[in-house]
């Protein structure tokens, strides 16, 4: 059968529609290009977005080539990264992708935060203060990966709550205080539910603690709908026996331009130069690349290497394997480091390994 892909362009997005001769719609999908924290900067990346195959034309690759098509736009914009919720690891696996970030619920009894005062401090978000709220934003995201940039006019008041000191934004809470009713008169309480929540320091976050214990009496149970980028939380938490964790593997992604990535990577300071191989991927990935730290510009130099040359690569991966360790997903030793897919070291290895940091990773996808 032949299939014909309709593309439709704007400044921001690519969707395409696969088409049967008779004009059906056989898949579809849209590929929109967003600004995301990655490295401590803004970057242009790739969202695949919604791409669907209706069940009788499936198993004809009509997902690996609208793939083919999408990365290839989000390459020609300048997109060093491709990112998806993936409704299926295995699925999105084929086509390079990895787990690069993870969905965190945490929920414990309102009391336990006894460990901090009420504090009633915090005011509703107005459109007054949104301008604030973006650059207390950018504060607050700049050490996140996988944070959308925020822009004044998309900022959604709506149950948010902030903590304003000396006349800046250093904290916010986005709420959703659920209830629901059972017989006539009664009122039972579903839980506090904070769908984000942002801080600058650990007095800032006790203070939003502390707002949440307004609320004792009320509700019993607070519910923090995403800490995945906020590992903080987790250290100020002091009663661990009643916590209760909810961990759902959420963000994959693939690296559409090794050297551009390479040279985003926040590496740890001082790291001495070293070479990684590439293999298995696409011919636009694969290759030996070398990186080396320049001390008085403050930045990284990364290299494609040509491949006739004898180099003896410190670390070799897929590109599978590359996400996790652009993304600082885990810290890898040579050991820990063997256990990603087509990986091979090399007797530098810990070296190499030791220059990509452990980072936070998360998507406030609601922001």
């Amino acid at each position: 059968m032949e299939v014909t892909f309709a593309k439709e362009f704007t400044d921001k997005s690519l969707h395409i529609r696969a088409m049967s001769e008779s004009g059906d719609e056989m898949a579809s999908g849209t590929f929109a290009l967003k600004e995301m924290r990655f490295g401590g900067k803004y970057i242009t990346t790739l969202a695949v977005c919604g791409l669907e195959t209706k069940p009788q034309y499936r198993r004809q690759g009509l997902i690996r080539r609208m793939m083919n098509i999408g990365e290839t736009f989000g390459r020609e914009k300048g997109a060093p990264i491709a990112v998806l919720h993936a409704f299926s690891s295995d699925f999105y696996r084929r086509y390079g992708y990895e787990r690069v970030s993870d969905t965190v619920i945490t929920s414990f009894p309102i009391e336990t935060l006894g460990f901090v005062p009420f504090f009633g401090g915090l005011v509703p978000l107005t459109k007054a203060l949104v301008p604030a709220f973006v650059a207390y934003y950018d504060r607050f995201s700049e050490k996140r990966n996988l944070m959308f940039r925020q822009y004044a006019e998309t900022v959604d008041c709506a149950g948010t709550c902030v903590l304003v000191e000396d006349g800046k934004i250093t904290g916010h809470l986005k709420i959703d205080n659920r209830k629901h009713f059972d017989g006539v008169n009664r009122c039972d309480p579903d839980g506090l539910f904070v769908k984000q929540i942002g801080f600058l320091s650990p007095d800032a976050l006790n203070k939003l603690f502390g707002f949440m214990r307004m609320f004792e009496g009320e509700q019993k149970r607070v519910v923090l709908c995403d800490t995945g980028p906020v590992p903080e939380v987790d250290s100020v938490l002091k009663s661990y026996m009643e916590t209760r964790y909810s961990l759902r593997p959420d963000i994959m992604a693939k690296v559409l331009d090794v050297e551009k990535t390479l040279a985003l990577v926040p590496y740890r300071p001082g790291f001495w130069t070293f070479t990684i191989k590439v293999k298995g991927g696409e011919a636009e990935t694969d290759g030996i690349y070398s990186v080396s730290g320049r001390t008085q510009e403050h930045s990284t130099f990364v290299a494609k290497l040509d491949e006739t040359r004898s180099v003896a690569p410190d670390i070799t991966m897929s590109p599978a394997a590359l996400s996790k360790l652009v993304f600082g997903f885990d810290s890898y030793t040579p050991e820990t480091f063997s256990y990603l897919p087509g990986t091979e070291t090399g007797p530098n290895a810990g070296k190499a390994l030791d220059a990509f940091p452990k980072q936070i990773n998360g998507w406030f996808e609601h922001f």
